[in-house]
């Protein structure tokens, strides 16, 4: 059986959240409607505060955008992280990367981010496995629909990829800074957590995980 490597993307491979980095910009250059900042001001804070879940914020900003010519919001999005993504990259997490292309290990980013931008990052490292929040677009507008990758759903998912791809999950690693992906990492032989908060360094300690601060 092959061996597998899980990266999550955002604060992990990259020391930024796309989704947040993306929206600045977004408002910055007018692209989207007043609506979905409003929309994401108030129900974000709502799920740092751990009292609205993450599908359903993704739910009610598409929502916002329903209707909306993609093809402007596409374009501005692949330019913008094509200019910035060089700088968004972690190199310890870039090296170890190259480490398990070097071992022909079978690489997957698992990602909470929308998948219009998660692509952009996937093919930029040459990663063929994406499993990311999939918004829908048909005939260049979007529905408004998504259908997210939640934390709670990474361990299902891992184990889903893995059967089909024949992985060792127990040969495998896992690596995010996210508390939320903790079934996850215990379902892997190697386990890795970066920069991680409070909650999982002391949850990474008690268990012996690997600690990365970089």
């Amino acid at each position: 059986m092959k061996t597998g490597a899980f990266f999550d993307l955002d604060n992990t491979l990259l020391s930024t959240n796309t989704s947040i980095s993306w929206g600045f910009h977004m408002l910055r250059n007018g692209n989207l409607p007043v609506k979905f900042f409003l929309t994401a001001g108030f129900y974000g804070s709502l799920y740092k505060l751990k009292l609205y879940p993450f599908d359903l914020l993704m739910k009610m900003l598409l929502k916002t955008l329903k209707g909306k010519s993609a093809k402007k919001t596409l374009e501005i999005t692949k330019d913008y992280f094509g200019k910035k993504k060089i700088f968004m990259y972690r190199p310890r997490m870039l090296q170890q990367v190259g480490w398990h292309k070097s071992k022909k290990h079978e690489i997957v980013i698992l990602t909470q981010a929308f998948d219009f931008i998660a692509k952009i990052f996937a093919k930029d490292l040459g990663i063929k496995y994406l499993i990311s929040s999939e918004v829908e677009i048909r005939n260049n507008r979007f529905t408004g629909n998504v259908k997210p990758c939640v934390s709670y759903q990474k361990d299902d998912l891992m184990k889903k990829i893995a059967s089909r791809l024949n992985i060792d999950l127990k040969k495998s690693y896992a690596y995010t800074d996210s508390i939320g992906d903790v079934e996850m990492l215990e379902n892997v032989g190697h386990k890795y957590v970066i920069n991680p908060g409070f909650k999982l360094k002391l949850i990474a300690k008690n268990k012996k995980w690997n600690i990365w601060e970089i």
